[in-house]
């Protein structure tokens, strides 16, 4: 896995876009806690401010099972081979997933924060490593 990081502020559906277009990749996605600090000690040598929040590859959105029995909304990866069961909200977010909103990291924390989709942040990017 190659890891890349952009910068140049854009929306999260954009900087997906920008990675897979770029890197044949995506937005970061963070499976565990040892990744999820990883990941920040990564961005904290890339970046000047540590408290710069960095758009994870995380989106909000409907789904449903059963034949419509259960359905509702819920976090997904914008990389669907990984499953988006850890999560490290800051305690001032209840990490409920709504329609528009993605996750950014803290660096210096390692905490998620719910932010619109809209919101211009940096990003990184996860490449796979082809042989």
């Amino acid at each position: 896995m190659c890891l890349f990081y952009v910068s140049d502020p854009t929306s999260s559906d954009a900087a997906d876009s920008y990675c897979n277009s770029k890197y044949q990749g995506d937005t970061i996605a963070i499976p565990n806690a040892f990744e999820n600090k990883a990941i920040s000690e990564y961005l904290k040598q890339q970046i000047s401010d540590s408290n710069q929040l960095v758009w994870l590859g995380a989106y909000a959105d409907n789904w449903s099972c059963c034949f419509g029995a259960e359905h509702g909304i819920k976090w997904f990866w914008y990389d669907y081979n990984i499953d988006f069961g850890y999560t490290n909200f800051a305690s001032t977010e209840n990490g409920d997933a709504i329609i528009g909103y993605g996750v950014a990291v803290n660096p210096s924390t390692g905490y998620w924060y719910m932010k619109n989709t809209t919101i211009q942040l940096p990003f990184l990017c996860k490449a796979l490593m082809k042989h």
